[in-house]
């Protein structure tokens, strides 16, 4: 019997740092929408979810997608994104899960598709995206990945990974019996600039709106 996947986008209008930004416009439609016009071209997901408590949400969605109406507790400022995830795989049983964002709205079909692939096939337990940076990085004082005293070229350095928030997958006992959205054994999917954006700030619309061109067909690229 083959492996249940739920895919599902939490969200909310009462944002801190953009306010509302899930309704902003980006190439004619609201901000929230072009995550599930990827996710419906992901083969091997069952069903796709709009979870948020606000009716508003269910509006401009795919047919394939379902608006599941979700606790207002979870729309606290200080609600961790633990609690998120756990309160999700609560309301909807399966055995994996893919979450995604709708503030990254570049993020493609293939991206995702890699991803859930890469954790169905069992040679990974979880999945997310990354931005690779492979330049001199260094955290608290000190260099991450290379030695000052012997420098080496840029290209021999070895990259850091960032991650960032576009989609996860992860199983139900991940989540619900470790508390963990990224196992032992992830794969690191690897995405674009334009794929990394990641709209939280003011700042990050306008790079979003300088990117708006690559929607005229949709973020589906199979």
């Amino acid at each position: 019997m083959a492996p249940r996947v739920a895919a599902y986008v939490p969200m909310k209008s009462d944002n801190v740092r953009l306010p509302n930004k899930h309704f902003l416009p980006l190439a004619g439609a609201p901000l929230y929408t072009h995550i599930f016009r990827a996710l419906t071209a992901v083969t091997g997901i069952d069903r796709i979810y709009a979870w948020a408590s606000e009716d508003a949400f269910a509006a401009g969605l795919p047919e394939s997608v379902e608006f599941l109406r979700r606790d207002t507790r979870f729309d606290g400022a200080t609600v961790r994104g633990l609690d998120l995830f756990q309160g999700f795989a609560a309301d909807v049983e399966a055995d994996f899960y893919l979450l995604a964002h709708a503030t990254a709205p570049f993020l493609r079909t293939e991206t995702m598709q890699r991803g859930l692939d890469g954790v169905l096939s069992g040679s990974y337990d979880s999945a997310f995206s990354a931005e690779k940076i492979q330049t001199y990085c260094w955290y608290r004082g000190k260099p991450v990945n290379y030695d000052p005293t012997d420098m080496v070229r840029t290209q021999e350095l070895e990259p850091v990974y960032v991650e960032t928030s576009g989609f996860y997958v992860y199983s139900r006992e991940e989540i619900l019996t470790r508390a963990r959205r990224i196992g032992d054994k992830p794969l690191i999917v690897e995405i674009t600039a334009a794929e990394a954006v990641d709209v939280d700030w003011p700042e990050d619309y306008d790079t979003a709106r300088r990117f708006e061109d690559l929607l005229a067909g949709g973020p589906v690229a199979n």
